[in-house]
C-alpha cells in the first residue's frame, strides 16, 4: 500500500509528498468520486477467503483432507484455540477466516443448500435458511439430545421414498418444553433431504454460485463505498462543463 501511495503522490523512501485525499476515497470506484485503485488489505481478504470456501466444497480431495488431518479443515478456521504449533499459513488463514468485515461478507452471502446432509451438522450449522443455528435457537432441546453433533444423514433415514426424523432424547419431554419441539419441528419438517446430492455452499453475488476473489472484494468494498458517498460529488458529476 505504501508503494501505492508514493506512486500517486510522488516522494521516495528518504522523503513523503502531500497526500491530498484520503486513501479511502482514492480506492472508491470512479463512479463514486474515487480512482479505482484497489486496496490491497481488502483484495488480500478476498484472495485467502477462497481457499475456506475450497477446503469446504472439495472435502474428500486428498489436499483437502490432508489439511483436515492436520489442522482440522474448514470449521477449525473459526475457532478460536491457540495455534502456537500450527505452520504461519494456516494461522495466517484463521486471521483472514476471523476478520470482522470477511466474516460479515461470508455470512451474509453464502447460502447453505441441503443435499444428503452429508456436510452439515444438524444442530450447529445454519443450514434451516435463518440468521441462527438449531442450537442457537433451541438450547434447551440442544441439551437434552443424545444427538448433539450428528451431522444431518445421521438424523433420520429414507422409508421408501420419504424422508423422516428420528429424534433422540436423554428424557422424556416436559409439558413447558411442548410447545418449543412444535417448533422445532415445524422448523426442519419442510426441508427437503436429497439423497444423490453432496451438501454445498451456494456464493449469491455471482451467477455461477461460486465464491470468487473479484465479487469477494466487490462485497468487501461495497460498505466503505456508501459509506464514503457525497451526494455533493453526485451533483458535480451531473453539471454540463468540463
Amino acid at each position: 500500500m505504501s508503494l501505492q501511495r508514493r506512486f500517486l503522490w510522488g516522494g521516495d523512501y528518504e522523503q513523503n509528498k502531500i497526500v491530498w485525499i484520503k486513501w479511502e476515497t482514492v480506492c472508491l470506484p470512479k463512479d463514486d468520486g474515487g480512482l479505482g485503485v484497489k486496496d490491497s488489505n481488502s483484495f488480500n481478504l478476498s484472495l485467502l477467503g477462497k481457499w475456506k470456501w475450497d477446503l469446504f466444497q472439495q472435502q474428500g480431495e486428498l489436499w483437502a483432507s490432508v489439511l483436515e488431518s492436520k489442522y482440522g479443515g474448514w470449521r477449525a478456521l473459526n475457532e478460536a484455540t491457540r495455534d502456537n504449533t500450527r505452520s504461519i499459513w494456516w494461522r495466517d488463514l484463521k486471521k483472514v477466516a476471523q476478520h470482522p468485515q470477511h466474516e460479515a461478507v461470508m455470512k451474509n452471502t453464502t447460502l447453505w443448500k441441503v443435499g444428503c446432509g452429508d456436510k452439515f451438522r444438524f444442530r450447529k450449522d445454519k443450514w434451516i435458511g435463518e440468521e441462527d443455528s438449531l442450537l442457537a435457537k433451541y438450547s434447551r432441546m440442544y441439551s437434552i439430545s443424545v444427538q448433539q453433533d450428528k451431522n444431518i444423514q445421521h438424523m433420520g433415514a429414507f422409508k421408501d421414498t420419504s424422508w423422516e426424523w428420528d429424534f433422540r432424547w436423554r428424557r422424556s419431554l416436559f409439558d413447558s418444553e411442548i410447545d418449543m419441539a412444535v417448533a422445532f419441528l415445524k422448523d426442519v419438517e419442510f426441508h427437503r433431504i436429497q439423497p444423490q446430492i453432496s451438501d454445498q455452499w451456494v456464493w449469491k453475488a455471482a451467477p455461477s454460485g461460486q465464491y470468487s476473489a473479484k465479487t469477494a472484494y466487490q462485497m468487501l468494498r461495497e460498505d466503505i463505498s456508501q459509506e464514503n458517498q457525497d451526494g455533493a460529488f453526485e451533483e458535480l458529476r451531473k453539471l454540463k462543463v468540463p
